[in-house]
């Protein structure tokens, strides 16, 4: 069916890897630029019956609509940062230090919640400030009216910039595979296929050796990643990862992690220091956790394949 030929692709897309800055400095540099952009845009085109109201220090009231919106840009900011830490740290990971730029990278889908969400929340307080600064009772239908102007105003850029942000490695990631290897190796090789077994009899998957990205350990089952077909699978297996990795030695398959097995031919980057080193996988949004004493080891690997 047409439908699902466009799903997969779109679904790569909306889950596609960007960068994104949850460090307070990158919400600070947000919340300026939001404040500047906004006040700039009032003050110069004076939309929505600005320019015929006769106010006293009207640049100032307009000022104060992009102080609102940059501080409603940095606070949303935070938010979801520190949402996006307490999500690591139930996952076992290590979270962040608050002094440290954290160069963390999120899909299109969070990406366009999160401008989103500033709309939201920059209409309604816009609307209350509005309100005080302007001595107007607070009602619904003008807060119906404030979210719409604001809506309207909005959709614009959020669409642009959510079109527009590429899914690029950041420029501190320390390997980049090229985008083309993979599509080469794949080309090149055999393709090498393999019957998995779980404990269980009727536990079997077959599974070609490209289309395996990695396995989880998931107390007395392994929850294996891969794809199927263009789409991006997740099957259940009960075996220990332990015996997973005996049925997978014919693989370029390595333990990184104590409860994860990776296919490192089909990582796509990783990121992070040593001490708190992830891989990626294309159509993945979560990452792969890598062990301090394996970092090196998984790094060196990295490299030969590129």
């Amino acid at each position: 069916m047409p439908f699902l030929n466009l799903a997969s692709p779109l679904a790569s897309w909306w889950n596609a890897s960007i960068p994104f800055d949850l460090s307070r400095r990158g919400g600070l540099r947000l919340g300026i630029l939001a404040a500047v952009a906004v006040f700039a845009f009032l003050a110069l085109y004076q939309p929505f019956g600005t320019y015929e109201a006769q106010l006293e220090n009207k640049l100032w009231i307009l000022a104060g609509y992009g102080v609102v919106s940059g501080v409603v840009v940095f606070s949303v900011h935070r938010i979801m940062a520190r949402w996006r830490r307490l999500g690591e740290t139930r996952e076992g990971g290590r979270g962040e230090s608050s002094r440290e730029k954290l160069d963390d990278r999120w899909t299109r889908g969070r990406y366009l919640g999160f401008l989103v969400t500033v709309l939201l929340v920059a209409a309604l307080s816009n609307y209350a400030y509005s309100c005080w600064a302007l001595d107007r009772p607070f009602q619904l239908a003008g807060l119906r009216h404030f979210l719409g102007l604001t809506l309207l105003v909005g959709i614009i850029p959020v669409t642009l910039l959510t079109l527009l942000r590429r899914a690029v490695p950041l420029q501190t990631t320390p390997v980049r595979l090229e985008a083309g290897r993979e599509g080469a190796a794949e080309a090149q090789a055999s393709v090498r296929e393999l019957l998995l077994e779980g404990e269980n009899r009727s536990e079997r998957l077959r599974l070609r050796q490209e289309d395996f990205l990695f396995a989880q350990a998931a107390e007395n089952y392994c929850e294996l990643v891969f794809w199927r077909q263009g789409m991006l699978r997740r099957r259940l297996l009960r075996l220990p990862l332990r015996r997973l990795e005996e049925q997978l030695e014919e693989w370029e398959v390595v333990r990184c992690h104590r409860s994860y097995l990776v296919n490192l031919s089909r990582v796509e980057r990783s990121s992070g220091p040593a001490s708190a080193r992830k891989l990626w996988f294309s159509g993945v949004e979560e990452p792969v956790p890598v062990a301090r004493r394996r970092a090196e080891e998984i790094q060196q690997r990295l490299g030969e394949l590129v």
